[in-house]
This record gives C-alpha cells, sequence and structure tokens, in this order.
C-alpha cells in the first residue's frame, strides 16, 4: 500500500531536506571549517547539540518504521512526520556516522 505522505511532493521535499541537513551536520564535523571548527565543536559537543540531532534521527526512524494507521490522516506539528523507506535508509547511514563522530569524541 502506498503511503499517504509519499503522494504529497512537499512531504518528500521536507523529508529530503531534513536528511540534507543531517548530512551537512555531519560533514561539518568530519571537515576541518577554519575558523568555524571550535564553534562547531563547542556547539554540537560541548553544548550535546549532536546528541540532540542522534535522538531526534532514531525517533523519527522507529517512528516511520511503525506501521501507519489504516485510512487515517494523523496530522503532526512536526514538518517531517514520517520517512519513506528510502529516506529511513539514507538517514540510517548518515546517523552511523554521526553515532561514530560522537563516539570518537569524547
Amino acid at each position: 500500500m502506498k503511503q499517504w505522505y509519499s503522494c504529497f511532493p512537499s512531504r518528500l521535499y521536507s523529508e529530503r531536506a531534513y536528511v540534507l541537513s543531517r548530512g551537512f551536520v555531519r560533514r561539518a564535523l568530519e571537515l576541518p571549517l577554519g575558523s568555524l571548527e571550535d564553534d562547531i565543536k563547542y556547539f554540537y559537543y560541548t553544548r550535546k547539540r549532536l546528541d540532540k540531532v542522534i535522538r531526534h534521527a532514531r525517533d523519527l526512524i522507529t517512528k516511520s518504521k511503525e506501521p501507519e494507521p489504516e485510512g487515517e490522516f494523523v496530522a503532526s506539528d512536526l514538518a517531517v512526520p514520517r520517512l519513506t523507506e528510502g529516506g529511513i535508509i539514507m538517514l540510517e547511514r548518515t546517523l552511523a556516522k554521526l553515532v561514530s563522530l560522537r563516539s570518537s569524541s569524547t
């Protein structure tokens, strides 16, 4: 059965933007960014924002893998309430790298 949210181009756009933004976090932590490097480390490691990014991504993946309510439209405050199967795969890859970066920083 086709997932309800995959019918809406705006949902797919929001999903792609969400996954890409997590990829940006990964790249910012992997590559030294000159004068911004200390600020990025402070924001993501010292202030624990990376933990929040990881937690939210895991929660979204878990929710997206659960079965959808049949025949119901469930409104959400989130821009990305669920991911498609492709979105889950891409986010899981990025999430694995983010977890690795977090564990190597401690």
